[in-house]
This record gives structure tokens, C-alpha cells and sequence, in this order.
């Protein structure tokens, strides 16, 4: 298992049109399978942006549980890494899914918000896993801290449990530091590589042998490994700079080996722009079927804008109801528990305790004053934290009605959809049937045309 981290992005969405979609294109043809962890949704395009909306009512989470809301604002809430299995190994969803669970626990992010996706597009299975930061009920950010330390450590360990280790420098490197050692990535074959050759030519076929490419990357010539994976070939050689490798590659012309993207096998832009364009309607189609089909669609079309209008208002109006319980209860739970009351006499009070005269202090008054300041405050404290537990409540019981209407909604659009569909196929095989029905008039009308045989004795 290889795990890989990227560097943290500001959007959610972004992050959903990269790993939900193919690469530069809106079709999902490399994505095998996506889950949901942590939310109400199954759906990604939907989980998305409850995550992106967490992210932006951050503070607000931090008011309802009682947090502190000092600190930096938060301005990347999205971090994302991948986990990769060995061209060799076939895991199956279930076990993918299970790993990817146990890397969020490991990191502390157990009770946060992610998404998971499986993509196709390499001959080794991998998943990306796209998690939200920010805590979804405390609003509170993760520490994420030696986050490459551990995922390497559960990388080991998933090997050791699974009988096969595939990576022996990460063993290597893991016995390094516990020894205090300095350890960095390298590996032995491109080593191998520089170290047995002094030509470009002779480099460029002992990589090859061993299944390594060079290729043309955007800034530099880089080396892609037999599983696909990119690495720029002066980080992994020891010693080596990037004059180094240019002085060693100077028998070579460059300009003809081949791109990172013809070696992964990219479709080009042309191919992905036109996947982008709208389909185009089918020229040969019959005139009278085609007026029907138009006019199906249209009245489809129609009835599906009344029906989104109305749902819109619908969840407009049930929001300005709970909004305006929600403000109800405020008022009410401010006036039964003297919020507003309490906080003037607390004021007062320590108003009145720093301005005490010296006299006061010494009969004994000031002392009282600070003692019923701090039974005061107890009370205050114990009322505000029961008001905002009934605001919570209300607040949660607004999201849960929230989410049943989006659950109505969504049942409401699928039986118009299927209702569409029964019908088109229904006049589909009317006009199939006329059709039948005419080639079967035809051949009664040739029928009866036809001479009779005074020589068929079976008449």
C-alpha cells in the first residue's frame, strides 16, 4: 500500500469535479464506486456542499457547543490524500472502504465528513478520500499533525497483517528512525541505474528494461515508474543536481521522448472538449415523430419547472417557519431564564466590586459582594448553557425536517421522471403498433388479390 497526500485546497468543489469526473472532462467513466461518511446523504454531488457549508458556518458551530471562538480563520478546509494497492492485490469495495476508515481514525478525523472515491484509470486499485477539517457539531478544526508519519506506520502495518510486505524501504526507513536516523525516500533501481551507467543512452535502457520511462514533464525530464506513478529522478538520486543529470543526458535529444501524458494514455483535449458539448439531436429522425417527441418534452419540461419552482418555495417557506421558531424560542427561553436580567446585575456587581472604597473592603462588604459575584455567574452560566441546548434541539429538529423535505422532493422528481418514461414508451409502442397494424392491412389487401389455384386440392 502506498498512501500519498495532497496538498490542502480551499474548495469543495473543486475537489469534487477533479476526483468525481475525468480528468478535464464532466463524464465519470474513471470513477468505479463513492461513498459518503459522516452525513445524511448518500449522494456526492449532494455531500459536497454540506461539507462546503460546514466549513463556511464554522463559527456559528462553535457558538451552539460552547467553544472559544479565537484562533485564525480557517481559509483551507479540504484535505485529501489517496491509498494505493499493488497492481497484484485485488481488495474488494468493502475492504478499500474499511482502510480508508481506518486511515481517518488514525488521523483524528474519525467523526468528520469525507468522501470516498475508487478510480479506474491505473492498473493498480486506489481510492481518494476528500475529508472536511472542520468538526461538523463542535466547528473545531483537526490537528492534523505527522500526518506522512502516520499513514506510513498504517501502511507497514496493513502489509505485516496481510502476509506480504511490498515496500521493504519503508521498513527500512521506519527501523532509521527509531534509531534517531534522518530517512528519505529513494529507490534502488534508479540508483542502480546511475550508478552502473555513464551514458544517457545506456541509462535510458537499463530503465527500460526494469519497466522505467523517461519523459517529458512540464519543467523538467522526469522518470515514470511501472505502476504510472511520476518522480523527479534528483530527489531520488543521491548526490545528484539537475546539472548532474543534464550533463549526463547530453547524448540524448530530448525533444523526442515521449510526454507523462502520452505515456498515461490521455484521450487529447479535442476529445475532451467534445465530451463537454451538449449532445446533438439524431438528424434523420421522422418528421411526425419527431413534432411528438418535441412535444413531450416540452410538456415534460414544463411540468418539470412548476414543480421545481414550487418545491423552492416550499423549502423557502419551511425555512422562514423554523426561522421564526427559532427566533420564538429564543425570546421565550430569554425571558424564563432572565438572561438580559442577569447580565445587567453582573455588570453592576463587578462595576461596584472594582470601585470599592477602602472602608468597604475593611467592614467585610466588598467580600460578600464578590461572593454572591461568583454564585451569580455560576447561575448565569449554567442558564446560558441550558438555552443554547433548547436552541440546539430547535435547530436540529429544523435540519431533520430540512432533510425530510429534500427526501420528498427527491421521491417527487423520481416519479415524474419515471411517469415520463412509461408514457414515452407507452406512445413509442402505440406508434410501433400502427405501424403493425398497417404492414398488416398491406398484406391483407395483397392477399386477396392473389389468383386462385383450381389445382390446390387441400381447398
Amino acid at each position: 500500500m502506498v498512501p500519498v497526500i495532497a496538498s490542502n485546497g480551499a474548495s469543495f468543489r473543486g475537489a469534487f469535479l477533479y476526483y468525481c469526473h475525468d480528468r478535464g472532462a464532466e463524464t465519470t467513466e474513471r470513477v468505479s464506486w463513492s461513498q459518503t461518511i459522516n452525513m445524511l446523504t448518500d449522494s456526492v454531488a449532494k455531500a459536497w456542499k454540506v461539507m462546503a457549508y460546514t466549513a463556511q458556518h464554522q463559527n456559528r458551530l462553535k457558538e451552539v457547543s460552547g467553544q472559544k471562538a479565537t484562533g485564525a480563520k480557517l481559509k483551507k478546509p479540504v484535505f485529501a490524500f489517496s491509498l494505493s494497492w499493488a497492481p497484484e492485490e485485488r481488495p474488494e469495495q468493502s475492504v478499500m472502504l474499511a482502510a480508508a476508515k481506518c486511515c481517518l481514525e488514525m488521523l483524528g478525523l474519525a467523526e468528520h465528513q469525507a468522501i470516498v472515491v475508487a478510480h479506474n484509470d491505473q492498473t493498480h486499485r486506489h481510492v481518494h478520500i476528500i475529508a472536511n477539517t472542520v468538526h461538523p457539531l463542535t466547528g473545531l478544526v483537526a490537528k492534523l499533525k505527522h500526518t506522512k508519519r502516520k499513514l506510513s506506520d498504517f501502511a507497514l502495518q496493513y502489509e505485516r497483517e496481510n502476509g506480504k510486505i511490498f515496500c521493504k524501504r519503508r521498513e527500512e526507513n521506519k527501523r532509521a528512525r527509531e534509531q534517531g536516523k534522518p530517512t528519505r525516500y529513494s529507490d534502488s533501481h534508479l540508483q542502480e541505474a546511475w550508478d552502473r551507467t555513464r551514458t544517457g543512452a545506456a541509462f535510458r535502457t537499463y530503465l527500460e528494461e526494469r519497466g522505467y520511462r523517461l519523459a517529458q514533464g512540464r519543467k523538467r525530464i522526469v522518470v515514470v515508474d511501472p505502476y504510472g506513478k511520476v518522480h523527479n529522478p534528483t530527489r531520488l538520486l543521491k548526490n545528484v543536481r539537475a546539472a548532474d543529470l543534464q550533463a549526463r543526458l547530453a547524448d540524448l535529444d530530448l525533444t523526442r521522448l515521449p510526454t507523462v501524458e502520452a505515456l498515461e494514455k490521455k484521450p487529447p483535449k479535442e476529445t475532451q472538449r467534445a465530451a463537454r458539448q451538449p449532445v446533438q439531436p439524431v438528424a434523420d429522425i421522422p418528421a411526425p415523430v419527431a413534432a411528438v417527441q418535441d412535444e413531450s418534452a416540452v410538456r415534460h419540461a414544463l411540468k418539470v419547472e412548476g414543480m421545481m419552482v414550487r418545491q423552492r418555495e416550499e423549502r423557502r417557506q419551511l425555512v422562514a417557519d423554523r426561522g421564526r421558531v427559532l427566533d420564538e424560542t429564543k425570546e421565550r427561553l430569554i425571558a424564563y431564564y432572565r438572561l438580559r436580567e442577569q447580565k445587567k446585575a453582573l455588570i453592576a456587581l463587578n462595576k461596584k466590586i472594582k470601585k470599592a472604597r477602602w472602608w468597604q473592603k475593611l467592614v467585610g462588604s466588598t467580600k460578600n459582594d464578590q461572593r454572591r459575584f461568583t454564585e451569580s455567574l455560576q447561575g448565569y452560566k449554567n442558564a446560558v448553557g441550558r438555552y443554547w441546548e433548547q436552541v440546539g434541539t430547535v435547530r436540529r429538529e429544523t435540519q431533520q425536517a430540512l432533510v425530510m423535505l429534500e427526501r420528498t422532493h427527491e421521491r417527487e422528481q423520481n416519479r415524474v421522471a419515471l411517469a415520463y418514461l412509461i408514457q414515452t414508451e407507452r406512445e413509442q409502442d402505440r406508434d410501433d403498433g400502427r405501424q403493425v397494424s398497417e404492414n398488416q392491412k398491406r398484406r391483407g389487401r395483397f392477399r386477396s388479390k392473389r389468383p386462385r389455384n383450381d389445382l390446390d386440392f387441400e381447398r
